[in-house]
């Protein structure tokens, strides 16, 4: 493409993000100070897209340290050059940025993932373990994990758990252990790692997984068996005038455990029909919580 002009600008695409600036280099070559006329600026970009000059720089080798990451984590440079007289403005050899990045975690199911079942008997725990990976090279502080549980009724339960710290193109495997007690039926996980910036990060795009798992209800009831001095006895039986009775309750969930006296109601009915209410504190009642 043939023309002739007397001036023009070069524009760099956004840098970044960055936790901290450290400095700008450039160099020019043909650059006759008599005739050409130059600008070299740094412009810092918001983290809402809009942006400020912050520079003008005309040192070749010039500090950025002032420059708050936080508030402008990225930055673009802008060259301008002008020759109304000889049209051979100068050319850019290279403009270089030196920063220190932010950290990118990402979770990665394919280099771990262990999860016991979709389909739990409800009281079995759910036991999960995936993947963290951090793909960058700059560590990262204790990682922050959270998960959040939506059931059925969608009521959400959110569980927090900090982990150790990740270094750079380190894997961490998290782990959760949750109560299924609770709920029963369909249940959606979702596994947010580093949640709300808890950390610079380069991106959160790829820190949330989710899945479903099934809590099956209990619908067996417990078995209940009586027996009066080891034997069991029909209405009408006879018994010796001070038995041993013995009230035993089975159930196929072992982890349901009926372990809490407030789950029982003892009653003695009296000939004639009166009934005495027996309770657990009565020395003459033993109570044997069921083994796990």
């Amino acid at each position: 493409m043939e023309g002739s002009w007397t001036e023009g600008a070069l524009s760099s695409p956004p840098i970044g993000p960055a936790r901290k600036w450290e400095n700008f280099e450039w160099e020019l070559s043909g650059w006759n100070p008599d005739q050409d006329e130059i600008d070299m600026k740094v412009w810092g970009i918001r983290p809402d897209g809009s942006d400020s000059l912050i520079y003008n720089v005309s040192q070749k080798s010039f500090s950025l340290g002032d420059i708050d990451a936080g508030l402008f984590p990225r930055i673009k440079l802008e060259y301008f050059a002008k020759d109304p007289t000889q049209k051979t403005p100068p050319n850019l050899e290279y403009w270089r940025i030196h920063f220190q990045g932010m950290p990118e975690a990402a979770l990665d199911a394919s280099a771990h993932f262990s999860l016991q079942s979709d389909t739990l008997l409800q009281g079995a725990p759910l036991l999960l373990e995936i993947a963290t990976e951090n793909l960058s090279d700059y560590g990262m502080d204790s990682l922050l994990v959270r998960y959040t549980i939506l059931d059925g009724q969608n009521q959400a339960t959110t569980l927090e758990k900090r982990f150790r710290p990740l270094p750079a193109h380190d894997t961490l495997i998290t782990h959760l252990q949750y109560d299924t007690r609770p709920s029963t039926g369909v249940h959606q996980l979702t596994i947010d790692v580093n949640p709300d910036g808890d950390q610079p990060e380069l991106t959160h795009i790829n820190n949330v997984g989710i899945l479903q798992f099934y809590v099956e209800s209990d619908r067996r009831n417990p078995l209940l068996d009586v027996t009066f001095d080891g034997m069991h006895i029909a209405d009408g039986d006879l018994v010796s005038s001070a038995p041993l009775i013995q009230v035993q309750l089975k159930d196929e969930n072992p982890y349901l455990a009926l372990e809490d006296t407030s789950l029982f109601r003892l009653l003695l009915v009296h000939p004639g029909g009166l009934e005495e209410r027996l309770y657990f504190t009565d020395e003459r009642i033993r109570f044997f919580p069921p083994i796990s």
